[in-house]
């Protein structure tokens, strides 16, 4: 590490000893930079570093721990945890990094800053915000200090420690303006939804959006993925427990940029906790979304404003603290990108939030099926979703016959984007004479793009025996085992992707009778992979 050379018999000066201190904190400071605050993308530059070196909007920080906000019961009062964070602040200041360490003791008393009470006729966005201090923390003592007038050593009051330390304030938004954005050099650390009639933290609800290394998915380190990874799916939409509810519950957890995202399956909006977020409560729906027709529904966990984390606090009116999960659950009709989950366009915020505007810093929690304006529900077992009995999707087949026919799938109707497979069975009604038994030979599901004539996959089923003793019959029913079919990767996404089943039923070995003839098949959709 750099070091400050003192020779034999050089005479000692203060301001050599005071640069060795300023030489260490440098090189700690200047090694948490590399290791937390350089950026790079794992999927499309890796290894390839970003170093910023100016005061942002919001200002640039990782939060090492602590930091916390704390709200007072019954009171508009609210307590900040001491910490650890590292600040981006170029401040020219000779012999020091730009990247700031500040231990800080946070707010431990009463009267410093509060959460105003409601009014205006709406809802309230408040952003609990901190600053790095241009004026450091100074201690002074007495020490002798020699006068080279006198010759003598006289007590003098002196500077004996500095250290950095932050300024916290809340700024307040406009009654129904929504949030109100970020300030160039503040850092958000927590966002309040402050109602019409509130008069104490306990009616308020609190996000924690502290950008804390601990939450990111890289271990420390700032690198983000285009191609999120999802890293657990074990939940369920209940939507037969209570009539009118569609329960969300369970465990999802996936990332967003940097930032891991979920944990337990909460809801995340203003309103009674439960240990379920409703998907059918008007709370948590995205502003002008309600459920309608027949057709697919998406749920997010949404990140907005460039904020990490919204985490919700539990209820009041004590004990108030962050929880899972990271991310607001919002219901959207927005489809999300092929593949990776993330929302393909802004998802509007909930009104029940105040928050207003829409933002696309979302991941897909799952699509679930909608029929006739209702939703239904489903199970995910960590891989696969299937969906509710009578929430099955029918594709027909085209050019069908004995010998086989043609299934066109579209992403986005047959299946969601976000799924890596399928899982379904064909079924159709082959028409037999009397005294007939006929034997399929082979039968097979060819996977292709929309446009060629490569498959890119092949899928052999069981072939299917069929009898008939009495008089000419049509046999109805699914006539293959449930097969799962993976669905091509094309990454980035492409417009209208989708995929063509290529299905061969093969000739019938005839015993008794006339072949068999078909006229129609269908491909029932019962469930996908993540």
């Amino acid at each position: 590490m750099h070091q400050l050379v003192i020779n034999t018999q050089e005479r000692a000066i203060s301001a050599d000893i005071n640069r060795l201190q300023k030489f260490l904190a440098t090189d700690f400071s200047e090694l948490f930079r590399y290791w937390l605050d350089v950026t790079s993308n794992g999927d499309v530059n890796a290894g390839v570093i970003v170093e910023p070196n100016t005061i942002e909007t919001p200002l640039r920080a990782d939060i090492l721990g602590g930091l916390m906000v704390r709200p007072v019961q019954g009171a508009t009062d609210l307590l900040v945890d001491p910490g650890v964070i590292m600040v981006m602040a170029p401040d020219a200041a000779p012999d020091e990094s730009n990247y700031k360490y500040v231990h800080d003791v946070g707010v431990t008393s009463t009267g410093v800053i509060q959460i105003a009470a409601g009014g205006g006729g709406a809802t309230r966005i408040d952003v609990v915000e901190v600053q790095i201090n241009s004026v450091a923390l100074v201690v002074t003592a007495t020490r002798d200090i020699f006068n080279t007038s006198t010759g003598l050593f006289t007590a003098t009051t002196v500077t004996k420690e500095t250290s950095k330390q932050l300024t916290y304030r809340v700024r307040q938004g406009t009654a129904g303006g929504g949030f109100p954005g970020t300030v160039n050099g503040w850092l958000p650390i927590c966002v309040a939804s402050v109602p019409n009639t509130s008069t104490t933290n306990d009616t308020v609800t609190f996000w924690d959006v502290r950008p804390l290394v601990t939450s990111r998915v890289r271990e420390m380190a700032n690198i983000s993925y285009d191609w999120p990874v999802a890293l657990r799916n074990d939940f369920l939409i209940d939507d037969k427990t209570s009539a009118g509810q569609m329960r969300l519950t369970g465990q999802f957890r996936s990332a967003f940029g940097a930032y891991e995202m979920g944990g337990k399956l909460l809801r995340g909006t203003p309103g009674t906790d439960n240990a379920w977020c409703d998907l059918q409560d008007a709370a948590n729906l995205a502003a002008g979304f309600s459920y309608s027709g027949t057709g697919w529904a998406y749920a997010y966990l949404v990140t907005p404003f460039g904020l990490p984390r919204w985490a919700r606090y539990t209820d009041g009116p004590s004990g108030r603290v962050p929880r899972s999960p990271l991310g607001i659950v919002v219901v959207s009709a927005t489809a999300p990108n092929h593949r990776t989950g993330k929302a393909s366009a802004a998802i509007a915020l909930p009104t029940s939030t105040g928050l207003g505007g829409s933002d696309s810093s979302a991941i897909l929690v799952t699509a679930f099926r909608v029929l006739s304006g209702t939703p239904g529900g489903l199970i995910c077992d960590g891989k696969t979703v299937w969906f509710r009995q009578n929430l099955e999707i029918i594709v027909n087949g085209s050019g069908i016959s004995a010998s086989g026919g043609t299934f066109t799938l579209t992403e986005g109707t047959h299946y969601p984007a976000n799924a890596k497979a399928i899982y379904a069975q064909i079924v159709f009604s082959p028409t037999l004479a009397a005294n007939t038994v006929a034997q399929g030979s082979a039968c097979s599901l060819a996977v292709r793009l929309p446009g060629t004539t490569q498959d890119t996959a092949l899928i052999v089923m069981a072939a299917p025996c069929l009898a008939n003793t009495g008089a000419l019959v049509t046999l109805t029913g699914p006539q293959s085992e449930m097969v799962r079919i993976p669905i091509p990767n094309q990454y980035p996404s492409v417009a209208g992707s989708g995929m063509v089943l290529d299905w061969v039923l093969g000739l019938f070995e005839v015993h008794g009778g006339t072949a068999p003839t078909l006229s129609s098949a269908s491909l029932t959709i019962v469930g996908y992979d993540l």
